[in-house]
């Protein structure tokens, strides 16, 4: 068997801007800044998205287990274990979202990896990402490029596997 759904890419994509060039008033989260309703606007746009990854692939007749959003969901970055709202992040908190942003995409790969429903074998080789915990930890963030590029890398991995998942 194999995944059966071919439109991951095109309904889960994420398109937020990360992007050095646009200006920082234009909305875009930039190394020069983040405005953080755009910071928390792109970590929810991540959440929604990667659950619905999970709800889809437990739907996915093709795919043989079906708890992928028992496993693999990320809770919503307002809930009690975060609270990060448009209006401030505590930094301590933010680290402890974007890890788990990291723990859960590589229970996501491992379990693809893992399934019989799939055919690669390699999501978790190909796909898993480190978050650099020397500029980016709980005691100090060495600057907000770091958290951008962070993102971006964790964007590009993830419409990687929707574009994986849509060949498989």
């Amino acid at each position: 068997m194999a995944v059966t759904d071919t439109d991951y890419s095109a309904t889960l994509a994420l398109t937020d801007v990360f992007d050095s060039s646009v200006a920082q008033d234009s909305g875009g989260v930039t190394q020069n800044g983040v405005p953080q309703g755009n910071l928390v606007t792109a970590m929810s746009n991540y959440v929604t998205n990667l659950n619905a990854t999970n709800a889809k692939l437990d739907a996915d007749t093709g795919v043989t287990d079906v708890n992928y959003a028992t496993l693999c969901n990320l809770s919503s970055i307002g809930s009690a274990g975060y609270n990060i709202y448009q209006n401030g992040v505590r930094q301590d908190l933010l680290v402890t979202f974007l890890t788990a942003i990291e723990t859960q995409f590589e229970v996501l790969t491992a379990k693809l990896d893992a399934d019989t429903g799939t055919s690669d074998s390699d999501y978790a080789s190909t796909l898993d990402f480190d978050m650099d915990t020397t500029e980016i930890s709980a005691n100090g963030i060495h600057d907000q490029g770091d958290v951008v590029d962070y993102l971006n890398e964790v964007y590009t991995q993830f419409n990687a596997l929707l574009t994986k998942l849509d060949a498989d």
